[in-house]
C-alpha cells in the first residue's frame, strides 16, 4: 500500500513539475509578433491601418488609432501593417518595444509586415512602383502610403483608417463609404469598399496617370474627389446629413472631421464635457499640429487626453507607466 502511495505521489509530482516547466517556458519564450493574415478571414470584414515608415516604435497617436479601432469593431479583425516588421520577428518579455506586444495581445489585432511589391503586384500601381526613383521623392513615405492603402482595400475589401484617426463608434453597416473632409473635397484617410471594387481600380489608374511627385493634390485629397466626379455629380452636403453617389455612401465631414484643420488647437485645450461628438464616428488629428510641436500632455485634462483615456486606455497606461509627457 505504501509503495503504491509513493508511486502515485511521484506521478503527481512529475505532472506538477511538468506544468510548472511549461508555464515557465511559455512565459520566458519570446512571442511571435505577426498575426494571422487577411486570407484567413472572409473578405470585406477587415479594418486596416498602415505604418509606411520603418519604425518599430509607433507614435502614441498611432497606437491609439489601432487600439480604438479594435475596441469599436470587436467582431472584426484589425490589421496593422508595418514597414519595419518582418514575418518572423519576435520580441522577448524584456524588450524595449513594449507597445507592439500590447497591440498583439488585443484579440482582434493582427500585426502584418508591409510588403509593397507583394501588395502592388498585378495592379495598375505596379508599373509606376517599379519605375519610380524613390530617392528623389521628397514625400515618398506619404506617397507610398496613399498607393498602398488603395491596393490594400482593393485586394481584401473592408475599411481603411489613417493612423491619425481615433475611432469613437462603429460606422453603420455600409459596404461602400467615402468621407468628405470639407464641403468640396473627399478624404482618402477613411474609406471602405468591397473586394475588387471598380472604384478603387479607377483610383489606382488615376493615381498613375496624374502622378506629379511633390504635387500633393495629385494624390490626396483630389484623387478620390476626381474619381468620384467621374461616377456622379458630387453630392451637396447640408444639415450634417450624409448623401449618396450611386451606391457609395458619401459621409458628411462631421463624421470624422468635426474639428477642422484650422481649429485643431481644440484638441490641446481643456476638455469641455459638452463635447460628446455624438454625430461623429471618429476624430482625425491633422499632422501639421505635431509639426508645430503641439502636444497633448499627460495630466492637463485636455480634450486629447480625455480621448486617450476613454478610447485607448491601454495606450494611455503605457504612456503613464513610461512617464512620458507627450501623447503624439
Amino acid at each position: 500500500m505504501r509503495t503504491k502511495f509513493r508511486y502515485m505521489f511521484f506521478i503527481l509530482l512529475n505532472v506538477v513539475l511538468a506544468c510548472i516547466t511549461v508555464i515557465f517556458i511559455l512565459k520566458s519564450t519570446p512571442q511571435l509578433l505577426v498575426g494571422l493574415p487577411p486570407e484567413h478571414f472572409p473578405s470585406n470584414v477587415g479594418i486596416f491601418l498602415a505604418e509606411t515608415t520603418k519604425t518599430l516604435e509607433p507614435s502614441f497617436l498611432t497606437l491609439c488609432a489601432v487600439e480604438s479601432a479594435a475596441r469599436m469593431y470587436p467582431d472584426r479583425p484589425v490589421f496593422f501593417y508595418m514597414n519595419g516588421l518582418s514575418k518572423h520577428m519576435i520580441l522577448g518579455e524584456n524588450s524595449k518595444h513594449r507597445a507592439l506586444p500590447m497591440l498583439s495581445k488585443i484579440p482582434n489585432v493582427h500585426l502584418q509586415p508591409l510588403d509593397f511589391e507583394e501588395m502592388l503586384k498585378d495592379l495598375p500601381l505596379n508599373y509606376w512602383y517599379q519605375k519610380i526613383n524613390m530617392s528623389t521623392e521628397c514625400l515618398w513615405t506619404l506617397i507610398s502610403s496613399h498607393a498602398f492603402r488603395l491596393a490594400l482595400i482593393w485586394r481584401y475589401g473592408g475599411i481603411y483608417f489613417d493612423t491619425n484617426v481615433i475611432s469613437l463608434k462603429p460606422i453603420p453597416d455600409k459596404e461602400f463609404v467615402v468621407c468628405a473632409y470639407n464641403l468640396t473635397h473627399i478624404s482618402n484617410r477613411i474609406f471602405g469598399f468591397p473586394q475588387n471594387h471598380q472604384f478603387l481600380w479607377d483610383c489606382m489608374e488615376n493615381f498613375v496617370k496624374s502622378y506629379k511627385g511633390a504635387a500633393w493634390g495629385s494624390k490626396d485629397p483630389q484623387l478620390i474627389t476626381r474619381v468620384l466626379k467621374n461616377w456622379c455629380e458630387l453630392p451637396k452636403l447640408k444639415n450634417q446629413e450624409d448623401s449618396k453617389c450611386q451606391n457609395i455612401s458619401y459621409l458628411h465631414p462631421i463624421r470624422f472631421f468635426p474639428i477642422p484643420s484650422g481649429k485643431q488647437e481644440k484638441y490641446f485645450q481643456t476638455w469641455d464635457s459638452k463635447n460628446t461628438f455624438e454625430n461623429s464616428y471618429g476624430l482625425y488629428f491633422f499632422n501639421h499640429m505635431s509639426h508645430r510641436h503641439k502636444q497633448v500632455v499627460v495630466g492637463n485634462n485636455s480634450l486629447g487626453e480625455h480621448l486617450y483615456i476613454q478610447y485607448c486606455p491601454n495606450t494611455y497606461e503605457i504612456l503613464v507607466q513610461n512617464k512620458c509627457r507627450s501623447l503624439q
